[in-house]
Order: structure tokens, then C-alpha cells, then sequence
């Protein structure tokens, strides 16, 4: 405790803490391309009590600053609530005789594009604490990874944007990103049916639209 309050108070944590190890694990498709290796940080034990026990503190307020409609990574939701949502919509309208159209939006590299600026202030408009969101800055000041490879550790490098795939902390604050992005959409009075551009302006990020789709179920006449 010691060691961490020292650290907030100088607003800066240890090497040990700042500097990660990145390993690449294998997805889906062509491995000779970069896009499908998913890159995890290795983190010290002492970074991850401290992530967890910031984690436990934003889980506690995740159901009040979340939509309703937001399941993943919110205590008491799970998102086969959705999934459930989305096939009674579908069933209802077509018994009602509506035409439905359904969107489906995947975030590319979510985790690797959050810009740090941008999450700070979404942490302020969803109402977190002054010192809670400086302990969680605290997290991302200058810290740096070094990348394994060939049963090695290539030279340190800066990290300024992105959440670490490996922190506690980053499921809570890509939630609280992803959050913000699709309240932008639902509420915008300007959305067009058919833009995906649209849809990744307010995103701040790109949109993956090979794994994205949409869906059109039209009234069939009985």
C-alpha cells in the first residue's frame, strides 16, 4: 500500500510497473499478416493488484453509468440478454406486420485504438471522481512494453494510446468507451440508414466491416 500510495501521490508508478512484456497469440485467418496476431501484455503482480482493485471499485457503479441496454463486462446483465431481445424483436414485429432491419457493428482493434484523452474524458461525463480517474491516469503515464519474440526482448518502447489486453481494468474502461460511442448513435437525430461511415464518426474508430453486417426482414404477406 505503501508503494501505491507513493505512486499516486507522485502521479508516476515504478519501471516494474509501467513496462510490460507484449506476446502475440495467434486468431483467426493468414498468420503472415500482423492484423491476426492478438497482442497481450504480461504485467508484474504488483500492477495487477492494483488494476484489480480499481477494477472491483468500477464494477461496484457499471450498472448506474451503463445503459440498460449494455450487457458485456456490467454485473447482473449477460449478454445472452440481447441476443434473447434481439429474436423477440424480430418475432414480435413479424407478427405485427413491421419491416425490421438490424445492424450488427464490430469495433476494430477496440482495445488498441483508445486514444487516452478521449477516455479520460468519458470517465468525467459518466460522473467517476476527480481522484478515481487520476488513479486510473496514474496507470497509463508513461509506460512503455517490450515486444517478445524469437525467445527474446526486443528494446522498450512508448505506449500513448490503447488499453493494455491483460489489465483488469481494461474490459471496465473499453466498456465505459464503447458505452458513449453507441449512446452517440442512438440518440443522434442525424443517422442515416446505410452509413457506416456515419456509425464510425461517432465511434471515434474504425468499424471492421468484414466482421460487421446487416440484416433486413421484411413483412412476408400471408
Amino acid at each position: 500500500m505503501d508503494l501505491f500510495n507513493e505512486s499516486f501521490n507522485d502521479s508516476f508508478l515504478p519501471l516494474s510497473c509501467r513496462r510490460a512484456v507484449l506476446t502475440l497469440l495467434p486468431k483467426k485467418g493468414d498468420l503472415q499478416e500482423i492484423k491476426n496476431w492478438r497482442p497481450v501484455s504480461l504485467l508484474c503482480t504488483d500492477y495487477k493488484l492494483l488494476s484489480r482493485a480499481l477494477s472491483s471499485r468500477l464494477r461496484k457503479v457499471m450498472d448506474q453509468v451503463v445503459d440498460r441496454t449494455q450487457t458485456y463486462c456490467v454485473p447482473g446483465r449477460s449478454i445472452v440478454d440481447n441476443v434473447s431481445l434481439i429474436r423477440d424483436i424480430l418475432e414480435v414485429s413479424g407478427s405485427l406486420g413491421f419491416d425490421t432491419g438490424l445492424v450488427s457493428l464490430d469495433q476494430e482493434k477496440a482495445f488498441d485504438r483508445v486514444e487516452h484523452r478521449y477516455l479520460w474524458k468519458v470517465l468525467e461525463r459518466f460522473g467517476l471522481s476527480p481522484g478515481f480517474i487520476a488513479m486510473i491516469k496514474v496507470m497509463y503515464v508513461n509506460i512503455e512494453s517490450v515486444l517478445k519474440m524469437n525467445g527474446g526482448l526486443s528494446r522498450p518502447f512508448n505506449v500513448t494510446r490503447g488499453i493494455r489486453q491483460g489489465c483488469s481494468m481494461s474490459d471496465g474502461c473499453t466498456k465505459e468507451k464503447g458505452n458513449k460511442c453507441s449512446m452517440g448513435v442512438l440518440h443522434s437525430n442525424n443517422t442515416r440508414e446505410g452509413s457506416l461511415q456515419y456509425m464510425q464518426s461517432r465511434c471515434q474508430h474504425g468499424i471492421n466491416k468484414c466482421k460487421s453486417d446487416k440484416y433486413v426482414k421484411p413483412v412476408v404477406p400471408s
